[in-house]
C-alpha cells in the first residue's frame, strides 16, 4: 500500500511541475542580435587590401542578408597582433570600418587567435618564440610548443614557413592579450571571436602527444591550486595525472572567462569558437565547452567539422546522425544563451540539409564553405538562407518541449576514453560509443530529448524532466550520484554507473541509484515510447519538436532526401518548407517529406505539449515493477484493500500535491 501510495503522489507531482508555455523570445536577457544570426566572414590584412576595397565587401555582405560580420583581420598572425605600432594600423583600420558595418546596421566581431600565434616567417627577426620565448607552451616532453616547417596539407591555415607558437596562458602574455582585445573592443568592434583556446596536444603526427602545459608558470599554478606535483608521463593509472587532466580544463575556462570579463566591462561580448563538442578531442586540448555553462557573458561558437572535404556530400544516415548530436550537445552547453554554429557545405544540396538541422538547435546560420571561413556554396543559396532565416526570427526563438535528457559526462570521456573517440567514429571510445548510440535510437525513435551535462546538472535542471538516461557514466561524483538519488522521477542506466569518482579513482564498490532501472539501448524506444512524436514518420527522418509563443513548432528535417509521407494527427499547422511556398495542413493529414527540411508552426496555441508530460500512474508502477522484484508482489497486496483506504490515499496525494505546488517554483524556462 505505502509502495502504491508513493507512485500515485509521484506521478501526479509531474503534473504539478509542468512549466508555462510562455514565449523564449521575451525573457531572453542577451542583445537581439545574438540570436538568429545571419553571419559571414570578411578578411584583409592593412598591407594588402584598401579600406575601399573592404566596403565594398561590405556592401556585398549586406546585399547577401547578412546580419554579423566575422572580421578577420589577419590579428591571428604576431606580425599584426605582436608588433605594437602594426597593431596600432590594423587597430585603426578595424575602427574604419567597424563604422562602415555599422552604418549598415550590421555588427561586427573581431576574430583572435587565443593561445596560437603564427609568425609569417619563423627566420625573420621578430617572431612570437624569439620575442617572447618564456610565453610558449611547453610539452611534456619539455620542448617549447614552437614550430615550423608545417605544409598546408598537413595543417590548413599554415605554410612551412610559418612560426607555429602556442602561448601559455599562466605566463605575462595573459595580460598581453588581455590589453590587446580591449583596445579592439573599443575601436569599434561589437565583440572578440576567439579560437583555439587550447593547451594544444595534437599538431601534426610528427608533433603529438604534446600534453601541454609543462612551462614554470604552469607549473606552478598547478600546485599552487592542487599541492600536487605535474606529472612528467602519460600515466591514466596515476591519480595525479587524472587530476592534472582535469585541473587543465578548469584553467582554460578560467582564462577564457578572464578574457570575456574584459571584453564586457569595455563594452562587447566574446564569443568562444571550439570544435571539441563532445568527442574525446576535449581532453587533449583541454577545451570543454560544458564550462560555458558557469559564465554568462561567454558565448558558443562550436565548429562543427563535417564527414571530409567533400562536406556531409557522401554522409551516411550514421554520419547524419553524429552531425545532429554534436549540435544537441552544444545546445546543451549554452543553456539559455544563443550561440552560433560553424559548419561547412560543399554543395548546395548538403549545406540546404545541414541548415535545417542547425535551425532545429541554433537558430542562427553562418554560411561557408569547406575548407574556408570566407567561403561559400554560392552566393543565390547564401542569399536564400539568410532571408529564411531572418522572414522566421520569430518562430526560431524556439524552446524545447522535451521530458526526457540524456545525461552526458565530461569525467567519464575523460578518463574512460582518455582521449579517444571522434565525431563520426566513436569505435575506439567505449563511453562515446554507447553515449552516441543512445542518441541515435532515440533520434530515430523521435523520442524527444534534450543533453544535460551531468557535473554541471542541479535541482532546477532536472526538475525540468520526467525521465533521464544514464549511459555509460562510469564517472561519477558523490555530489552528481546524490542530486540524481533525489530525482523523483525515473533514471534509466544504460551500462556501468558509478564505478569511479570524478577523478576517475576506482571505487570498491559501485554506486547504487534506487529509484532506477537498468535497461539497453536497444530497449529505450519500448521504454520511452510516450515521449515520442505524435508525427507519424520512419527512422530516416529527423523530428524536433519545440514551442514558442504557446504556439507548438515541428522540425522536419530530411537529410537522407528520403521520399515518404509524413502524418500529423491533431490540430491546424502552417507548413513552412524551405525554398517552397508555404501551405496550411489541417489535420488528421499527410503530406510528402521535404526534400531538405519543413517547420509545421501551430496556428492556435497549444493546449497541452506535443509529447505527453506525465508520467501516468500506471507507466509509472510498470517501471518500478521491472527495478524491483517485490513490487509485483506489493500491488498484489493493494487489491484487498478496502475503499475507504485508498480514499484517504489520494487525500494525501492531492494535499502533497499542494505542497509541493506551494513551496516550488513553476516555471523551469529553457531555450
Amino acid at each position: 500500500m505505502t509502495l502504491l501510495v508513493l507512485l500515485f503522489v509521484q506521478a501526479l507531482m509531474f503534473e504539478a511541475w509542468q512549466p508555462p508555455l510562455a514565449s523564449a523570445s521575451t525573457i531572453s536577457p542577451y542583445p537581439d542580435w545574438l540570436c538568429n544570426a545571419r553571419i559571414a566572414s570578411l578578411y584583409f590584412e592593412p598591407d594588402i587590401v584598401s579600406l575601399d576595397d573592404l566596403r565594398l565587401e561590405v556592401d556585398n555582405l549586406a546585399s547577401q542578408g547578412v546580419s554579423v560580420v566575422e572580421l578577420d583581420s589577419g590579428l591571428s598572425y604576431y606580425d599584426w597582433f605582436g608588433i605594437d605600432d602594426r597593431f596600432q594600423r590594423n587597430l585603426d583600420m578595424i575602427g574604419q570600418i567597424a563604422s562602415y558595418i555599422h552604418a549598415k546596421q550590421l555588427k561586427v566581431v573581431v576574430y583572435v587567435a587565443a593561445l596560437e600565434m603564427i609568425s609569417k616567417d619563423w627566420r625573420a627577426q621578430h617572431t612570437f618564440f624569439k620575442d617572447h620565448p618564456n610565453w610558449v607552451q611547453v610539452s611534456i616532453k619539455g620542448e617549447p610548443m614552437a614550430y615550423h616547417g608545417i605544409s598546408q596539407e598537413q595543417v590548413s591555415w599554415l605554410s612551412s614557413e610559418n612560426e607555429d607558437a602556442w602561448a601559455s596562458p599562466f605566463t605575462p602574455y595573459r595580460q598581453f592579450i588581455k590589453d590587446r582585445i580591449e583596445r579592439i573592443i573599443r575601436s569599434g568592434s561589437d565583440g572578440i571571436w576567439l579560437d583555439v583556446p587550447f593547451l594544444q596536444s595534437y599538431i601534426t603526427d610528427r608533433y603529438s602527444a604534446l600534453w601541454a602545459d609543462h612551462s614554470t608558470p604552469a607549473r606552478e599554478a598547478f600546485q599552487s591550486e592542487t599541492g600536487l606535483q605535474t606529472p612528467t608521463e602519460v600515466d591514466w593509472d596515476d591519480a595525479t595525472w587524472r587530476r592534472w587532466i582535469a585541473w587543465r580544463h578548469r584553467a582554460v575556462m578560467e582564462f577564457v572567462f578572464d578574457l570575456a570579463s574584459v571584453v564586457q566591462s569595455a563594452g562587447g561580448i566574446l564569443t568562444m569558437e571550439t570544435s571539441t563538442a563532445d568527442k574525446g578531442e576535449a581532453t587533449y586540448q583541454a577545451n570543454d565547452a560544458s564550462y560555458l555553462l558557469r559564465d554568462k557573458s561567454t558565448f558558443l561558437v562550436m565548429e562543427v567539422d563535417p564527414k571530409d572535404e567533400f562536406g556531409m556530400r557522401d554522409a551516411t544516415p550514421n554520419d547524419w546522425l553524429s552531425f545532429f548530436a554534436m549540435l544537441k550537445y552544444s545546445a546543451s552547453v549554452s543553456g539559455k544563451k544563443p550561440f552560433w554554429v560553424l559548419n561547412y557545405g560543399y554543395e548546395r544540396t548538403d549545406a540546404t540539409a545541414q541548415l535545417g538541422l542547425i535551425l532545429a538547435t541554433s537558430g542562427s546560420y553562418f554560411e561557408t564553405r569547406v575548407s574556408a571561413m570566407t567561403g561559400t556554396v554560392g552566393l543565390e543559396y547564401r542569399k536564400q538562407a539568410n532571408e529564411f532565416v531572418k522572414a522566421h526570427t520569430e518562430i526560431l526563438n524556439s524552446r524545447s518541449v522535451a521530458r526526457v535528457a540524456v545525461l552526458y559526462s565530461r569525467g567519464s570521456r575523460d578518463f574512460i576514453d582518455r582521449g579517444a573517440g571522434e565525431g563520426y567514429d566513436q569505435s575506439e571510445a567505449p563511453y562515446l560509443k554507447v553515449y552516441r548510440s543512445t542518441l541515435a535510437v532515440l533520434t530515430k525513435s523521435h523520442v524527444q530529448f534534450d543533453i544535460l551535462i551531468l557535473e554541471e546538472a542541479d535541482l532546477d535542471s532536472i526538475a525540468a524532466y520526467e525521465v533521464l538516461v544514464a549511459p555509460g557514466l562510469g564517472v561519477v561524483s558523490d555530489q552528481s550520484h546524490r542530486l540524481l538519488a533525489s530525482f523523483p522521477g525515473l533514471v534509466l542506466v544504460v551500462g556501468s554507473y558509478g564505478t569511479m569518482n570524478e577523478y576517475g579513482d576506482p571505487r570498491v564498490s559501485k554506486l547504487q541509484l534506487g529509484k532506477s532501472l537498468e535497461t539497453t539501448v536497444e530497449d529505450l524506444p519500448q521504454r520511452l515510447g510516450s515521449y515520442m512524436s505524435k508525427v507519424k514518420a520512419s527512422e530516416r527522418l529527423i523530428i524536433e519538436e519545440k514551442i514558442v509563443d504557446a504556439r507548438r513548432l515541428i522540425f522536419i528535417l530530411n537529410p537522407f532526401a528520403v521520399k515518404e509521407e509524413v502524418r500529423i494527427e491533431d490540430g491546424e499547422w502552417d507548413l513552412i518548407s524551405f525554398g517552397l511556398p508555404g501551405r496550411v495542413v489541417i489535420s488528421p493529414a499527410g503530406f510528402e517529406a521535404p526534400r531538405y527540411f519543413a517547420i509545421l508552426v501551430e496556428k492556435k496555441p497549444a493546449s497541452t505539449m506535443t509529447t505527453t508530460k506525465t508520467l501516468t500512474f500506471s507507466q509509472t508502477t510498470s517501471a518500478a515493477t521491472t527495478a524491483e522484484s517485490t513490487t509485483e508482489t506489493k500491488v498484489e497486496e493493494t487489491r484487498g484493500l478496502e475503499t475507504s483506504t485508498l480514499i484517504v490515499a489520494i487525500i494525501l496525494a492531492v494535499a502533497a500535491i499542494g505542497a509541493v505546488a506551494f513551496l516550488r517554483p513553476r516555471v523551469h524556462v529553457r531555450h
